[in-house]
């Protein structure tokens, strides 16, 4: 299980940001992570209290999907936290650990949720693909009655050595 001061809750202005621990001690070679229950519960507790308009933003190290890494890198309970995620509202889920930008889907309570994996900043990796990068994230707080609005751009090195962006969500 996770320490006691996660998941830790940030907010400014509208948005929310809420971050969990997925790290653990594994053995060599193993670099699996775990959120376990009472971190989930406590971080659907968490999103059952938030005012309906809060932007809403999760941040864990490991892709929270089941198959978002290979067996013995992934996160062991996504299923459960794929679950928890199904009776609750979240904008936007951000994920490390893989070191390369991806994009995938998590059904929410109210449609599909994006979660982002974030690419290094600092390495190039061949091996995944992986072109050194960053990504910026802009939230605009909705009207009334209007769904959040949550916006992705990566910027990713070029051939010639240039930032190019490129709109995610």
């Amino acid at each position: 299980e996770s320490a006691p001061h996660f998941p830790y809750v940030r907010k400014r202005g509208p948005l929310t940001l809420i971050g969990l621990n997925s790290a653990l001690p594994t053995p060599s070679f193993d670099a699996s992570g775990k959120l376990g229950a009472h971190q989930i519960e406590a971080a659907r507790h968490l999103l059952s209290i938030m005012p309906g308009d809060a932007i809403r933003i999760i941040t864990l190290h490991h892709p929270p999907t089941v198959g978002g890494t290979a067996k013995g890198r992934d996160l062991t309970d996504a299923a459960d936290f794929e679950n928890m995620l199904r009776s609750t509202h979240v904008d936007l889920i951000i994920h490390g650990h893989n070191h390369y930008q991806s994009l995938n889907w998590i059904e929410g309570q109210r449609g599909k949720i994006p979660v982002l994996g974030m690419m290094s900043g600092s390495g190039f990796n061949p091996h995944f693909n992986g072109i050194p990068g960053w990504a910026m994230v802009t939230v605009s707080a909705p009207n009334s009655g209007q769904a959040s609005r949550v916006g992705v751009v990566a910027h990713e090195w070029g051939a010639d050595k240039s930032l190019k962006p490129r709109i995610i969500i």
